[in-house]
């Protein structure tokens, strides 16, 4: 998914997903659909483990990469990973076990 798809003042939400996160990527999203921008693309990377319900992973504003699994699998190689996938004017880090609270 591009910018030019959902418009030009889009937001990238980044997050690295690993295994541990499983059990709250689900509030993660939730409090995303809770937002009143529509304009946001969420760059998620599964990394040792993580996984996605098919919901989550369908949304069009979802886009899921599988990390590499012969790179270096510290938290900043992770979030550069996403940022280069990012197509939004603002990125934003968001943990997987994170919330955003409503706007």
């Amino acid at each position: 998914m591009g910018a030019a798809d959902i418009g030009g003042n889009m937001i990238s939400i980044i997050t690295p997903h690993y295994v541990e996160s499983n059990l709250y990527i689900e509030e993660t999203y939730q409090s995303l659909l809770m937002q009143t921008v529509t304009e946001w693309q969420w760059v998620i990377v599964l990394n040792k483990g993580g996984l996605l319900p098919p919901y989550i992973a369908h949304d069009s504003h979802v886009l899921a990469l599988k990390y590499p699994a012969d790179a270096s699998h510290n938290i900043g190689a992770l979030k550069n990973y996403a940022c280069a996938h990012a197509c939004g004017k603002i990125v934003l880090e968001l943990d997987s076990d994170d919330i955003l609270l409503p706007t």
